[in-house]
């Protein structure tokens, strides 16, 4: 008896070391919320990132443009919002807006030497408490994060900056693996039943990343398996599985280790999938999350507003990045 009393405490103990805000994740969302009068046209947020586009070793802030193309895809539109902007800017941007989106990137979220966290990580935190607190308030708000902003939730909700282990996947066309069944997942629920039985034996993920979190470190991190359902998994060669896609039990939150955009919009790498069931696993990810934006009310004061703040007032650089010893074209909004 005393052994289970104990090993109850070390996991309370444990769901508490994380920020106060992240901790009630066992709240109900959307109370208050009347998702009856769905709002048709949502307006999503996307984090800004940086990457040396120019080739000058120095990065600059920056995007792709294939995550603003994945939105508008499935009929929502996309505002920037500067992870060097203040806590108060960046809220006041998610006021307004009626989703969240975090992209890829190569950003050293952790530096290991001096022990101190990236500003962009410490506005993927912000934001994170932001779309946690106005669920719990009953203002449905969804966050959509993609292989950096996986590994940014992963950071924040484990509360661990050494939670991520080598798991080289560039530029791997992988197997959608399943460990829950289709009607176990909010996620993939916008799928066909038979379609999800076809995904599970077909490569429709990209993966073009450097780290990853594995299967057994996540069953042994309670802050992670008592925050977010592990809907699949990845497998490396040489270590042990790695988690692939995740959704939030009580919150509007998920997030895919691989690049789902790439699939409908980046002919960047030969082994990217551009087949029938690779695109069409795409747009069900994408359109699921576009509805869940879709119950949230935020509007702006105009639409004039709106338009000030769109993507499309942005620069956009093309031209090539080298990238693995190639040169490669890219097309990114430059901030």
């Amino acid at each position: 008896m005393i052994k289970y009393i104990l090993t109850f405490v070390f996991v309370l103990l444990s769901v508490v070391s994380t920020h106060s805000i992240r901790s009630h994740h066992h709240h109900k969302v959307g109370r208050k919320q009347n998702h009856q009068q769905l709002n048709e046209r949502p307006v999503v947020a996307i984090l800004t990132c940086e990457f040396d586009i120019m080739n000058t070793g120095i990065p600059v802030e920056s995007m792709p443009s294939t995550y603003t193309n994945y939105l508008e895809h499935a009929g929502a539109r996309a505002v920037p919002v500067s992870f060097k902007a203040s806590k108060e800017d960046i809220y006041k941007v998610l006021d307004k807006v009626n989703g969240v989106l975090f992209t890829g990137g190569d950003i050293m979220q952790f530096n290991k030497t001096t022990k101190e966290f990236h500003q962009y990580y410490r506005a993927t935190e912000m934001i994170l408490d932001y779309v946690i607190q106005k669920n719990i308030q009953g203002d449905y708000f969804p966050l959509f994060a993609i292989c950096q902003g996986f590994q940014s939730l992963h950071l924040a909700i484990s509360n661990n900056p050494y939670i991520m282990s080598d798991s080289f996947r560039w530029g791997h066309n992988d197997t959608f693996k399943p460990m829950i069944a289709y009607e176990n997942s909010r996620f993939l629920s916008n799928q066909q039943e038979d379609l999800y039985d076809i995904y599970s034996g077909s490569e429709v993920e990209f993966n073009w990343h450097q780290f990853g979190i594995t299967l057994d470190t996540y069953q042994r991190s309670p802050n992670l398996s008592f925050f977010f359902k592990v809907i699949s998994f990845d497998t490396v060669p040489g270590s042990e599985p790695i988690v692939a896609t995740v959704e939030a039990y009580d919150y509007p939150i998920y997030a895919t280790q691989y690049h789902p955009e790439k699939n409908k919009f980046d002919f960047l790498h030969s082994s990217i999938p551009h087949g029938k069931r690779a695109q069409q696993f795409a747009e069900d990810l994408i359109f699921f999350f576009v509805e869940e934006c879709r119950k949230n009310s935020h509007q702006f004061d105009s639409y004039a507003e709106e338009v000030a703040l769109h993507m499309s007032n942005h620069r956009r650089y093309f031209g090539f990045m080298e990238h693995g010893g190639d040169n490669v074209f890219i097309d990114y909004y430059v901030f």
